[in-house]
């Protein structure tokens, strides 16, 4: 495989993954979560999980928060939603980079159920500082 080609569905309650030409489907719930005193993350039904044994900090409804440049505090530090969208978009993003072995991303189409500029912003944003480039057509 050269590279991936994904489609990227995002709302508040759940993210879902496609693979061009794969019949691969990622759905997790739109929630990250950090480990307390430490630089890990967890996304999803991981996330869930290290916030009810109490071992992570929970965010969900990012997509709002960003929308609304909402903020939150996890270990004292303070963190803009649109980094968190960027933490949480790479953790998703790297589901099917592991499932088929190449981190190269040859396009990526979002789809959102709100459009939103602040929003459209912040996954280009996320996007480049993730290392995918936004194409231009000609």
């Amino acid at each position: 495989m050269d590279g991936l080609v994904l489609g990227l569905d995002l709302c508040d309650t759940y993210t879902k993954v496609s693979c061009l030409e794969e019949e691969k489907i990622w759905t997790v719930p739109t929630v990250i979560c950090k480990k307390k005193n430490e630089a890990e993350w967890f996304i999803g039904e991981e996330a869930y999980a290290h916030t009810l044994t109490g071992t992570g900090t929970l965010v969900d409804k990012l997509i709002s928060q960003v929308q609304k440049e909402g903020t939150a505090t996890i270990d004292g530090t303070k963190f803009e939603a649109q980094q968190l969208l960027k933490q949480f978009l790479g953790e998703v993003l790297s589901l099917p980079v592991r499932e088929y072995g190449t981190d190269r991303i040859l396009s990526l189409v979002v789809s959102v159920r709100d459009f939103n500029m602040k929003l459209m912003q912040a996954v280009v944003k996320s996007a480049a500082e993730l290392g995918i480039r936004k194409k231009t057509s000609m």
